[in-house]
């Protein structure tokens, strides 16, 4: 009786690492065939390829949050380093009418002339 259960055992063990041996191979082989297909979108669920350009990111913003400082400040950078220099005037008169006393209006307005 004991060499039937140590069979069972023997048997059983096999078993699990087959079917472990199995799947795991069958994962590779999935990743694989995703990373030679040469996909350009990966399926993973937590992986969105939606990509906002700053720009947009910050007007988009600005719409909501009228009286953002910063935000203001940053798109007028954005706007200088894409050299759209009146749109970029704009945003700073913007603003300068949030904060005129600030610093940053007198260095980005040196740098719009």
């Amino acid at each position: 009786m004991s060499k039937n259960i140590s069979k069972l055992k023997n048997s059983s063990f096999f078993l699990f690492i087959s079917t472990l041996a199995v799947l795991i191979l069958t994962l590779s082989f999935l990743n694989l065939k995703t990373f030679f297909a040469d996909q350009e979108e990966s399926w993973v669920l937590s992986a969105e390829k939606e990509v906002f350009d700053d720009e947009e990111y910050w007007s988009n913003f600005l719409k909501i949050n009228s009286s953002y400082f910063p935000g203001y400040i940053e798109l007028t950078q954005i706007q200088i380093s894409k050299k759209e220099f009146t749109q970029a005037s704009e945003t700073l008169l913007k603003a300068k009418d949030l904060n005129p006393n600030s610093p940053l209006i007198l260095k980005l307005e040196q740098s719009l002339k």
